[in-house]
């Protein structure tokens, strides 16, 4: 696949936290295939956990894009567990899970496991984020010293926002942006189509990557930057 300016810049930093504040469609999946790819092949015996919101998303978006980016490193695959074996260049192999994040919320699936790896879609969506990343999924990078990429579209101020201005603040996190006119394969003259249809709070949520209050404002000029 071609990489995307934004995807590229994202994969090349190897920094402990990353967080992609990306537009619709601007490519985060892709990204999270190849930063899959890359730890897999070079540490030995990784361990690597993708979660969409659910297991049916991680089916439905993700498993094809991850079967595409490793073809021709998979040793084994798993259709119903969704997980993919590959040898790495270390001489070991190397495991890819790709599971949904209710499970970590229903039964705290993950707790007392380790990973190398740990990329996590559609952070602003996922119900508790906050309190299910500190106590399940973070303490499972301690042993390995692992890596861990945080994506999402906005959703409001919620815990995916918090997490994006602690990266724009800490020089030891990655932070990147990108609207959905970054991803060079999107129409853009649907996109300038959509912008003129859509309120404009909802479209540059959605399609610009930019945080706002969709609904309930009495004074439409209020920013949170500005008047906080």
């Amino acid at each position: 696949m071609q990489l995307t300016t934004k995807q590229a810049e994202a994969i090349k930093n190897k920094s402990k936290y990353k967080v992609l504040n990306w537009g619709r469609r601007s490519g985060k999946t892709t990204e999270f295939a190849y930063e899959a790819l890359g730890t897999a092949l070079t540490i030995d015996n990784a361990k690597i956990t993708y979660y969409a919101q659910t297991f049916g998303d991680a089916r439905d978006i993700a498993w094809e894009i991850f079967l595409k980016v490793f073809e021709g490193a998979i040793l084994k695959k798993n259709e119903t567990l969704l997980e993919i074996i590959v040898k790495n260049l270390k001489g070991g192999i190397s495991k890819i899970n790709l599971k949904g994040w209710e499970s970590v919320v229903t039964s705290e699936k993950g707790r007392g496991t380790e990973n190398d790896l740990l990329l996590i879609d559609e952070v602003a969506f996922c119900r508790g984020f906050r309190q299910y990343w500190d106590t399940v999924l973070e303490p499972t990078l301690l042993t390995t010293k692992g890596r861990v990429v945080f994506a999402s579209t906005p959703n409001g101020f919620n815990d995916f926002y918090e997490l994006s201005n602690k990266a724009r603040n800490n020089n030891d996190w990655f932070y990147s942006h990108a609207t959905s006119y970054d991803n060079p394969y999107n129409d853009k003259e649907f996109l300038d189509k959509k912008r003129e249809e859509l309120p404009e709070d909802r479209f540059c949520q959605e399609y610009l990557a930019d945080f706002r209050k969709q609904e309930g404002l009495v004074y439409k000029e209020f920013n949170r930057i500005f008047h906080l």
